[in-house]
């Protein structure tokens, strides 16, 4: 989709009275399926990591995901916005995750700026 404002918009639509975010954790099958078709419906190519299974903790998941993510994204070589739901507690973690996973990618031109979206709790 090159137009990132109407993605916001079908996304923020699909924000039930009440919820603050969509966050797939916490939706029922019947929801989850009405979220993944409309966003599905949108022009745009999208990568599912589906690393929770494989791993033993949360952090040990997330770190495989991103760097999955930096070798997708030195693989397609096209700039590309990388936005991360930011958790305070990881900010740390996430950055060097990322950064040894630019480092391991130093043969290419791997350039990436992240920056995390706060949510408020609750």
């Amino acid at each position: 989709m090159t137009d990132p404002a109407a993605a916001r918009k079908v996304t923020r639509a699909l924000v039930l009275p009440g919820q603050r975010r969509i966050h797939m954790k916490h939706e029922q099958p019947r929801r989850r399926r009405v979220i993944v078709s409309a966003i599905a419906a949108m022009p745009v190519a999208v990568t599912v990591y589906d690393v929770a299974r494989r791993y033993r903790t949360d952090r040990e998941a997330r770190a495989a995901c991103l760097t999955a993510v930096v070798e997708d994204l030195a693989a397609i070589g096209a700039e590309t916005r990388l936005v991360i739901e930011q958790d305070d507690s990881l900010v740390g973690y996430d950055n060097q995750r990322l950064i040894e996973a630019v480092s391991v990618k130093s043969t290419e031109t791997v350039a990436l700026s992240s920056f995390g979206v706060r949510f408020r709790a609750g």
